[in-house]
């Protein structure tokens, strides 16, 4: 078995599927991160696709921090950003903007 290898699909540009360990990680309630575990003789090519779903994970650990800052510090700032410049701007899906936005509502 191969510890990360790329597959083949008419539907997406690329899938990665990784056959090692996994450990993620709380801190309290936060989510604070991901690990993967022991690898067996892996290439520098299978590496190099493990790397790539780490700057994945971690760039969206990143994004929900951020915006559980903004939404408890700055939250009028937030709703601006979110109301006249659209998160596309910045590489965020909007969806996951709006379940911020949402979610904060309630807290009120």
């Amino acid at each position: 078995m191969k510890n990360a290898s790329k597959l083949r699909s008419k539907y997406y540009s690329k899938i990665i599927e990784i056959n090692v360990p996994m450990r993620f990680y709380w801190a309290d309630t936060d989510f604070d991160g991901v690990e993967f575990g022991e690898f067996n003789e892996i290439s520098k090519w299978q590496l190099s696709l493990v790397e790539k779903c780490l700057e994945e994970i971690r760039y969206g650990i990143n994004c929900v921090k951020f915006f559980k800052y903004m939404k408890k510090k700055h939250r009028a700032e937030l709703e601006i950003i979110i109301d006249q410049m659209g998160s596309e701007e910045f590489g965020i899906p909007r969806a996951f903007v709006e379940a911020f936005y949402e979610e904060g509502k309630n807290e009120k």
